[in-house]
């Protein structure tokens, strides 16, 4: 557990829409007894919890959440603005085209 877990934890039923936790093969998340950033040796996506800290101004580029995990924001202090955009072919499309052009 890191230092941020006394200060913040996350509301009970975000657990039950990451696709870590409710979807995953139970049987590669046994398989696998230690943290790797080896691609091959993956057998689930290990990220649970993160911080986020950003300063005034800033924000976040388009990007879908890694490893089917579902967020929830503590704002301490501020605001954060979500667009949320239809999972649509054409978005989903375009997306990956924004996404491969590397701008």
């Amino acid at each position: 557990k890191s230092f941020f877990c006394v200060f913040f934890s996350s509301y009970e039923k975000v657990f039950v829409l990451v696709w870590e936790e409710t979807a995953w093969p139970s049987s590669l998340k046994e398989s696998q007894s230690t943290g790797t950033n080896n691609l091959a040796k993956m057998k689930y996506p290990k990220v649970q919890k993160y911080c986020l800290m950003s300063v005034r101004g800033s924000y976040t580029d388009f990007h879908g959440d890694f490893g089917g995990t579902s967020v929830w924001y503590h704002l301490v202090k501020g605001a954060k603005v979500f667009w949320l955009i239809p999972p649509t072919e054409e978005n989903l499309s375009k997306f990956v085209k924004w996404t491969l052009a590397g701008k």
